[in-house]
């Protein structure tokens, strides 16, 4: 593995880290008891397969959360293979969702079967498109998929934030715009498993459609940020600015 890849695979497995922060268990999580961003059972299920002695997952060493975080999640979506910021974007979202998941969501937007694997042609399809494009609509798809979730109302704040730090960050990797704060906040799973059914869809989508609008329309603005000498030297502040208008539209929309 080069340097680069390697760098990549450290720093987006840090970024995962941050969103998914630490130990959790939320009755209402569909992924359970986790930590560092590994549930409880996937981490017996590691155990088991690598001959290693059962324990809690609260007790799970932060090296051991990102071994199994490289190996069951960012391998299986080839991570390595993947240009840089779309790498990261895919993996974040297979942590939270599932690797499969994440990949069918990626390769409708190309245009390729949607079988959850990454081959050569998902490869090819991806590596094809238009990298900031590419981004921004996988971030997209992946906002309205979460809405879709019954457990939206209670975690789509952390999930928006979530996403929306990944979009920031990969931008960066791909060279186009300024860096996010980190999200420290524990990250609840939004698995498929939890779909909500039509009327609750509907529902949810109606509570939660203006202030997600106002948090896109603040996501848009940090996406069209000049890439000057001048705006870096800004950037914190301009960046602070506009995410307490986004939580003051958030709350006046839920109102």
């Amino acid at each position: 593995m080069g340097n680069d890849m390697q760098e990549n695979r450290e720093q987006a497995i840090a970024w995962i880290g941050l969103s998914e922060g630490g130990y959790s268990n939320n009755p209402k999580d569909p992924g359970g008891e986790t930590n560092f961003g590994i549930t409880a059972r996937t981490y017996a299920a590691w155990n088991t397969k690598t001959g290693r002695p059962q324990r809690s997952v609260k007790n799970i060493t932060k090296s051991e959360a990102n071994e199994i975080i490289g190996a069951q999640y960012l391998d299986p979506i080839q991570f390595d293979a993947l240009p840089a910021g779309i790498d990261y974007l895919v993996a974040d979202y297979a942590v939270n969702s599932g690797p499969a998941r994440a990949m069918r969501e990626i390769q409708t937007i190309v245009g390729v079967a949607a079988d959850g694997v990454n081959g050569l042609q998902t490869l090819a399809a991806i590596r094809a498109s238009d990298q900031v494009q590419l981004a921004n609509a996988y971030c997209d798809a992946r906002l309205k998929f979460l809405r879709s979730l019954k457990t939206w109302k209670t975690f789509g704040k952390g999930w928006t934030a979530r996403v929306e730090f990944a979009r920031a960050q990969a931008l960066t990797l791909i060279g186009r715009a300024a860096p996010a704060a980190p999200v420290a906040e524990a990250s609840s799973k939004g698995l498929e498993a939890d779909i909500s059914s039509a009327p609750m869809v509907a529902k949810i989508t109606a509570q939660a459609g203006a202030g997600a609008a106002a948090l896109g329309t603040v996501s848009a603005a940090l996406r069209e940020l000049p890439e000057t000498a001048t705006t870096l030297l800004v950037g914190g502040a301009v960046l602070a600015g506009l995410l307490a208008l986004a939580a003051w539209l958030y709350r006046r929309a839920r109102t």
